[in-house]
């Protein structure tokens, strides 16, 4: 099982091998002391395998856009807490206040991932079907000599 960070780097790495495509950007971390004060003023627990992508990012925009994972977010005391967009067509990824669950919901279908790494998950295949439609079956090949050149996708 990979940590958060081995999957941030990951999903770092698939934006750089799509940013031909699609631009991608990741703001600086948040601090422990933001969470905590965002926990104290909202009488949340935000998830711990969020919080460990907080403290790696407080806002990512991937692939155009396609996802874009932010800090939480509550509006006028409802028992959602949103930490993201998907596609921008109203698809929204959340918690509750009261459940680590992560869900994803779009038009009311609604996806219940176990948690915040299970829903990664989902979004790295995601990337790497993207990176497949741009760059046929060897895109794994690129991304690999990624590795041996940084700069190769720049």
């Amino acid at each position: 099982m990979n940590t958060m960070k081995e999957d941030f780097e990951h999903i770092q790495k698939m934006c750089r091998l799509l940013d031909e495509d699609r631009k991608s950007s990741f703001e600086p971390p948040a601090t422990e002391k933001e969470i905590s004060d965002w926990e104290k003023k909202n009488e949340i627990i935000i998830p711990e395998l969020y919080r460990e992508w907080l403290l790696l990012t407080k806002h990512a925009y991937i692939y155009g856009g396609y996802f874009e994972l932010y800090f939480p977010e509550v509006y006028n005391n409802c028992d959602y807490v949103f930490i993201g967009d998907i596609i921008g067509d109203g698809e929204c990824l959340y918690f509750t206040r009261n459940d680590t669950t992560i869900y994803r919901d779009f038009e009311g279908e609604i996806t219940k991932y176990k948690d915040f790494d299970d829903f990664l998950a989902y979004l790295e295949i995601m990337l790497e079907d993207f990176a497949e439609d741009i760059h046929g079956e060897n895109w794994t090949e690129l991304y690999d000599n990624m590795n041996d050149n940084p700069n190769i996708m720049e």
